[in-house]
């Protein structure tokens, strides 16, 4: 049985039969040498139920989320009869206010699928994959929070996810990897995202209640990482010895939280084993760069969220520069022009991975033209040199694109690497791209390319600029037509336009008492408000605002 999309479903069986036996139930995701395919990577996707003679029913408790529902009679004797097959769909009473249409093919059927996986992947807040993982991982959970919000305005599960994160503290001030969970592991990158996650999440909602609520838990955090120095300015942890996933993804323990004698520096899938197995890994080695970067927008998220509480954030901005004049020399490789992944017995590793690197830039370890000419080496199909980014570390670098304005390459990237699940005529967003016998399918944290296209091609603010004001910047001349939308803390931003050639037809619309600031290129800047528009020939006003 076939459905139109791919949704969260609550499976439904009512029939007969003269005898009674057994029914395998299998959610499909996908199908292999034409047959469903009922295992990934290790996960039964398949139910049975036991039916008796005459008449029965079964109404499925679980949720989970398929294309396609195999059914297997196995064992029957004489008529067995189905009166009602089907699923009862459920998905989350959040109005989607957000929106991006475009003359570009490609870019609009990416958007419908980063939108829709988004929708239906919104279980039990923001759950990872409702079909396999079935769990609240921290650092997946605040990009889907915060892409939530741009396209609802509303920001329950993302400050539901920032309490919950620090609700069950292991006893040295850390938290386990996901919420609502007893499952006995620590990705220590994801303590971090926990606290740079928090800090978005005022920035982002404007809800500076949460910054002092949550402060005592994050200095607790901290106090785990700056309390495992290496003498020489860094931060540094064994992670080598970390478990296979196997033996201890899911269990329950009843004596949790318990400490385990190491812990996982996660960054992205590359080197892990579980999935992208035959491409370059990212080397977790010795002392760790992406570890240093990561503390190093942690410790900035920290003093934002002090001064937002009203309390002094100079000691955690001190310790950042600190940090950050350390860790900027001492794993700059100049022979290549990039941040090695890690220094090893005192030398820099052969490795370095467009992970490391994006978080680097993102520390401000490199100057204005130096992290731009890195970036533009990131997106080059021609990068050789280590671990390129799955679809979660891209989140993290079309942020950085956006930054450096470097839309037009982030476009290139985005219309390539989510082109082969466009291609392959995906119902919702892989976990990897490599789409392999180890990748599973509706990850909602795949969907960076959704606020690429808001707020880097169709230039709509994330935040504003300063109260009241919102920036926008547009880039007209990379599509010939485009109209969207994001919910902002003051309201709902729009923006939209039309080249026919000859003049370029632009117009929008802010909530009301609200200014913005159009970016018409980098030496142009028009003051608009409310519902405005404007008529711009020729187009060339426009070139020098890309990719310069």
């Amino acid at each position: 049985m076939s459905f139109d999309g791919y949704r969260v479903e609550h499976r439904r069986f009512v029939g007969c039969s003269d005898s009674g036996s057994t029914i395998d139930l299998g959610s499909v995701q996908t199908r292999e040498h034409s047959r469903p395919a009922l295992l990934r990577k290790g996960g039964t996707y398949a139910d049975r139920i036991d039916v008796p003679a005459g008449e029965w029913s079964f109404a499925g408790r679980e949720f989970s989320g398929f294309d396609e529902l195999a059914v297997i009679l196995r064992g029957f004797v004489g008529d067995v009869t189905i009166h009602e097959a089907g699923v009862r769909s459920s998905e989350p009473d959040l109005a989607a206010l957000g929106d991006f249409v475009s003359s570009d093919e490609t870019l609009g059927r990416l958007f419908a699928l980063c939108e829709h996986t988004l929708r239906v992947g919104t279980q039990e807040a923001m759950m990872d994959c409702p079909t396999r993982e079935r769990a609240v991982y921290i650092g997946d959970g605040h990009l889907i929070g915060r892409w939530l919000y741009t396209l609802t305005g509303d920001g329950r599960q993302w400050r539901r996810l920032v309490f919950e994160q620090f609700a069950r503290p292991m006893p040295d001030g850390l938290m386990g990897t996901s919420i609502y969970s007893a499952a006995n592991r620590c990705l220590i990158d994801y303590c971090l995202l926990a606290v740079i996650g928090a800090g978005d999440d005022v920035k982002v909602t404007g809800d500076m209640s949460v910054a002092a609520a949550v402060l005592p838990q994050v200095e607790g955090v901290l106090a785990w990482f700056l309390g495992h120095g290496d003498g020489q300015g860094c931060f540094s942890v064994d992670t080598s010895g970390c478990p296979k996933p196997l033996s201890y993804e899911c269990p329950y323990d009843p004596g949790f939280p318990q400490q385990e004698t190491s812990r996982l520096l996660f960054i992205d899938h590359p080197g892990l084993g579980w999935h992208n197995a035959d491409e370059a890994v990212i080397d977790r080695g010795g002392v760790k760069a992406a570890a240093q970067a990561i503390l190093s927008n942690t410790l900035r998220a920290v003093t934002e969220l002090s001064e937002a509480a009203g309390q002094v954030g100079s000691r955690w901005a001190e310790r950042a520069d600190s940090l950050d004049r350390t860790a900027s020399a001492r794993f700059l490789d100049e022979a290549r022009g990039l941040l090695a992944d890690a220094e090893i017995d005192g030398h820099l590793s052969p490795m370095t991975s467009m992970q490391t690197n994006t978080w680097a830039v993102r520390a401000s370890w490199l100057g204005g033209d130096a992290a731009h000419a890195v970036l533009r080496r990131l997106v080059d199909q021609g990068f050789d040199h280590g671990a390129v980014p799955g679809p979660y570390a891209w989140a993290y670098l079309f942020d950085e694109l956006i930054e450096a304005g470097l839309i037009e390459a982030g476009l290139d990237a985005a219309r390539h690497r989510w082109g082969s699940m466009l291609d392959a005529f995906a119902k919702t967003l892989w976990e990897t791209f490599a789409r392999d016998h180890l990748d599973s399918y509706f990850h909602p944290w795949s969907a960076a390319p959704l606020g690429f296209l808001l707020h880097g091609l169709a230039g709509l603010p994330l935040v504003d600029q300063a109260e009241g004001i919102l920036r926008l910047r547009s880039k007209v001349d990379l599509v010939s037509s485009l109209e969207a939308s994001v919910m902002t803390q003051q309201g709902q931003v729009e923006i939209a336009w039309s080249d026919s050639g000859e003049c370029c037809d632009l117009r929008g619309r802010l909530p009301s008492g609200c200014v913005g600031q159009l970016e018409l290129n980098p030496y142009e800047v028009r003051e608009v408000r409310d519902a405005w528009s404007l008529t711009f020939t020729p187009k060339a006003s426009f070139k020098g605002a890309g990719d310069a």
